[in-house]
């Protein structure tokens, strides 16, 4: 694929200008990539040789423009562009050849990512959307005929830096990277405000498509709570498959939470369920009667739920609330010294207990 001979605005000009990218460079537009992906990091820590940024809860997306010619790619190259078309159109206006990489989320009146409300963008259709999306952009990787994948991630983020007020929109945004020297404030101030964790990148890195990297470390915060059993599903006789979960709200009702099913190992589904099955009951005590959904919030019709007389606590580890459940649960421990009717609902608004 050859260069596009398109014609900057002003605006745009001389924000490349400041980068000394105002010229077009010799490199082709590249063909579509796997983006780069970061690995799994246990604590925060400061060093000025990395830089942080917010974790956002999302779909990660790799934007290819071409002038008006604007595609929206997903990590295994589907095409979002037609169900994210605010962002395709809002991008197009910008009228530069580049590649960005960033995260589509929603966001809800007061500006926060809200996974719950992305799920409803991307099941159109079948339930009202509510919120918006926005394009988080953190990466350039492309720019007016300029390959910048080998150029340090420094330079990549001055370049990004230069484009915010060009880029920046309803629909697209350039997020704001927080010196590395700063780490651990970083880390706390992004858990305080409820985000889904941090990214810690070296600033000397280039970048490497479809590649896992330690230049890149994401530390995540998790959520953890107490919950009461309500019931189980059962894929096997004798075989413990998933708890069905709940907490009670003020007026003393059981209220549906989620499914958990990860975290169990197989002594203690055995020891669970002979406990489950000697307290078995025809009623549900959950108020109201919950639809249960699996991971893609499809009503789950596979297994029917066996309820039992609410007594066991148990301790779970989670990602989100979400309205169908919680999100990547696991099992973290049982708790025999909590009285079930003692677990009630958090405050709303409450995101669970970060560790």
């Amino acid at each position: 694929m050859s260069i596009l001979p398109i014609k900057l605005t002003t605006s745009t000009r001389r924000a490349l200008g400041r980068v000394g990218l105002d010229k077009p460079g010799p490199t082709r537009f590249p063909k579509p990539f796997q983006p780069m992906l970061a690995e799994a990091g246990k604590e925060p820590f400061d060093d000025p040789r990395w830089t942080y940024e917010p974790k956002w809860d999302g779909i990660r997306i790799v934007s290819y423009i071409r002038g008006e010619r604007v595609r929206l790619l997903s990590r295994s190259l589907q095409n979002f562009t037609g169900l994210f078309a605010p962002i395709a159109e809002s991008l197009a206006a910008v009228a530069i050849p580049a590649v960005l990489d960033g995260e589509v989320v929603a966001v809800d009146a007061e500006g926060r990512p809200d996974f719950a409300m992305l799920q409803q963008w991307l099941r159109p259709g079948r339930q009202p959307r509510v919120g918006h999306v926005t394009y988080v952009v953190f990466d350039c990787l492309h720019v007016n005929g300029h390959n910048l994948k080998e150029r340090p991630l420094q330079e990549r983020q001055d370049v990004l830096a230069a484009l915010k007020p060009v880029l920046t929109s309803d629909a697209v945004r350039v997020t704001d990277p927080y010196p590395g020297a700063l780490g651990t404030f970083v880390y706390q101030e992004c858990q305080r405000h409820g985000l889904e964790g941090v990214v810690a990148k070296r600033l000397a890195s280039k970048y490497h498509p479809g590649k896992r990297t330690k230049d890149w470390r994401k530390i995540a915060f998790r959520r953890r709570e107490e919950f009461v059993v309500g019931g189980y599903l059962s894929s096997a006789p004798g075989r413990l498959s998933t708890l069905i979960v709940g907490q009670y709200d003020r007026k003393g009702k059981l209220i549906y939470a989620g499914l958990v099913g990860s975290g169990l190992s197989l002594q203690a589904r055995r020891g669970m369920l002979d406990r489950l099955k000697a307290t078995e009951t025809e009623r549900c005590p959950f108020t109201p009667v919950p639809v249960l959904r699996d991971h893609e919030g499809e009503p789950r019709t596979d297994l029917p739920p066996h309820w039992v007389i609410p007594a066991l606590v148990v301790d779970v580890e989670y990602k989100e609330r979400l309205v169908d459940g919680l999100r990547h649960p696991s099992l973290k421990e049982l708790r025999p010294d909590k009285e079930a009717r003692t677990i009630r609902q958090p405050p709303k608004g409450h995101l669970g207990a970060l560790r």
